[in-house]
């Protein structure tokens, strides 16, 4: 069985080399390289859209519902506003891809509550008489708005000129043209108030705006059971979301390390150099994936009836306790594995020798020494085979050529 360090060694191998003895140049990695980004972004394109397929709980509660369901925030002529916003408003205004928040495709994907709301406002919406009406009211509440700033504007400006005449002690005034401006507007304004309580009690008395109002009312009265769903919802969301983007990342991983193996086997190695770097790159998402489990959805949505068991017997600093040794333990874990397996003595001998060091201090040698000027570390020893000196730190003799290390 294969010791990790080998593993890891087998791995580097199959990205940088084409074979054992042929490296990879540096064009053809700059050309690896350009392709898993590509892939890697394809992959996390591919990772999104698959995702968006899933209904999210803004999709299945939108804003709008929670406003109207769950925060009963409809009440009154902002409920009229609310229901022009929604019924005058083009289909961009929701969502990039979709034609409408009323369409049936988008409904579809509500709650069944949420679905009983905009299905009867969109009822509202195919009445041409009230929607006319709506059309019409939205215009007077523009005008009404403009009009009430022109009247601001012009009672400030009649404020100023007072003021300044009163100092002046001038018996001639210009003020009386801006007092009949702000008259006649105020005379507008009264007019387009009128106009929008009309249209408003045109709305109330709608056959489909009343059945809205009582749907609404109806479904309020379910608003506790309702939240209860919704706080169902949204706690197995994460980890249903999980799930789906699993199913999308563990085929494609599977099929880059199916080729891989079969390229391995048929000892093909420029496949086999292609097909490991597209296994490392698809294996990123999925690390990225189990990195998001361990740290958000598991201590958050599995483990949140045991936070909520320790915040009631107030010792929730029992849980901020076993987090700090278990990042101790993995500190400690990780540090081991770096030192014994990755970067080893043996493998920091190795390099030292390579470059003509010490390989007790690493310092540079001069040529022809058998003991280290700087620590004095004897160099050579004996070969057992042919008793010459070769070096401590090799594990082949420099004249025979034989192990040196003992089994």
């Amino acid at each position: 069985m294969k010791s990790f360090k080998d593993t890891f060694i087998s791995c580097k191998s199959r990205l940088l080399c084409i074979s054992e003895k042929e490296p990879l140049s540096k064009m053809s990695l700059i050309v690896i390289i350009a392709l898993d980004i590509f892939v890697m972004n394809m992959i996390f394109a591919g990772l999104n859209d698959h995702t968006a397929l899933l209904t999210s709980k803004f999709e299945y509660m939108p804003r709008v519902c929670r406003q109207a369901i769950i925060e009963n925030s409809w009440i009154g002529e902002r409920q009229t506003d609310k229901i022009q916003t929604l019924i005058l408003a083009p289909g961009t205004s929701y969502r990039y891809d979709a034609i409408d928040q009323l369409d049936p495709e988008e409904v579809k994907k509500t709650h069944p509550a949420c679905q009983k709301l905009l299905s009867s406002i969109r009822t509202v919406k195919e009445d041409k008489t009230i929607l006319n009406i709506f059309r019409q009211r939205k215009i007077a509440q523009q005008n009404k708005a403009q009009l009430t700033r022109n009247f601001n504007e012009s009672k400030a400006v009649y404020d100023t000129s007072l003021l300044e005449n009163i100092a002046e002690n001038s018996k001639e005034s210009s003020i009386t043209t801006i007092s009949e401006i702000s008259k006649e507007l105020s005379q507008q304004i009264n007019a387009l108030s009128r106009d929008l309580a009309s249209y408003n009690n045109s709305i109330i008395g709608n056959g489909s705006v009343a059945q809205f109002s009582q749907d609404l009312i109806e479904i309020q009265g379910k608003k506790i059971e309702i939240f209860r769903e919704l706080k169902r919802y949204d706690f197995w969301y994460p980890i249903k979301e999980l799930a789906w983007q699993f199913l999308f990342l563990l085929p494609l991983c599977g099929l880059f390390y199916l080729w891989n193996s079969i390229s391995i086997k048929k000892e093909s190695s420029l496949q086999v150099l292609i097909s490991s770097h597209l296994l490392v790159v698809s294996f990123i998402p999925i690390l990225f994936k189990i990195l998001q489990l361990v740290l958000d959805v598991i201590p958050h949505r599995l483990l949140e009836s045991v936070f909520d068991l320790l915040v009631s017997l107030k010792i929730i600093a029992l849980w901020h306790y076993i987090l700090i040794f278990l990042a101790i333990l993995l500190t400690l874990v990780a540090i081991y594995v770096i030192q014994k397996k990755i970067f080893s003595w043996e493998k920091i001998v190795e390099k030292r020798l390579l470059k003509g060091g010490c390989y007790a201090c690493g310092k540079k040698l001069p040529q022809h020494v058998e003991s280290c000027p700087f620590c004095g570390t004897e160099q050579k020893k004996p070969c057992p085979h042919c008793k010459n000196k070769t070096y401590i730190a090799g594990k082949f003799c420099i004249h025979c050529g034989q192990n040196i290390v003992p089994e």
